[in-house]
């Protein structure tokens, strides 16, 4: 909704702050976090699990430039930028780009796969590490924040 400029943030906690429900903490403790950047769902709940694991405020959708073409620039789901000066990159894997045919870029399976093998070439050249991740792992929590982490995404305050 924030993402789509259907309603304002304060309107949304504004509104959630009135309901009652078991609920309704972790609604506000959520939307503290909220900022529209994410593009779906999917990512919404990843950010909810990396910032409730601990891990320090990812960017969101930052664009990177490709070094070989300046002109050409991609957008990650999330980025850290270490104090160590490291660009750590995580993208969660959407399945639906490979499943839909809607989705197909010119209508063609193996033309997607190739574009998104070459995008994630020119991202791993830019980034320090690069994780991908399945909606699954955010689901589990845990193995989503074992990657990270073991990429090297510090723990909140540790920027």
């Amino acid at each position: 909704m924030l993402c789509k400029r259907l309603i304002k943030k304060k309107e949304l906690l504004d509104y959630c702050a009135q309901r009652q429900g078991r609920g309704k903490a972790n609604a506000l403790r959520a939307l503290n976090y909220a900022t529209g950047r994410t593009e779906n769902g999917g990512e919404a709940y990843a950010l909810g699990v990396m910032l409730d694991g601990g891990l320090a405020q990812p960017s969101l959708q930052e664009e990177i430039t490709y070094p070989f073409d300046l002109g050409h620039r991609d957008r990650v789901d999330f980025a850290w930028h270490t104090r160590e000066g490291h660009l750590i990159v995580a993208e969660l894997d959407g399945r639906v780009k490979y499943r839909d045919p809607s989705m197909f870029r010119g209508g063609d399976l193996s033309a997607t796969i190739i574009a998104e093998k070459e995008r994630e070439e020119r991202i791993r050249l830019v980034a320090d590490e690069v994780v991908r991740f399945s909606f699954r792992e955010a689901m589990e929590r845990q193995p989503l924040i074992r990657k990270l982490i073991h990429a090297g995404v510090p723990v909140n305050g540790a920027l």
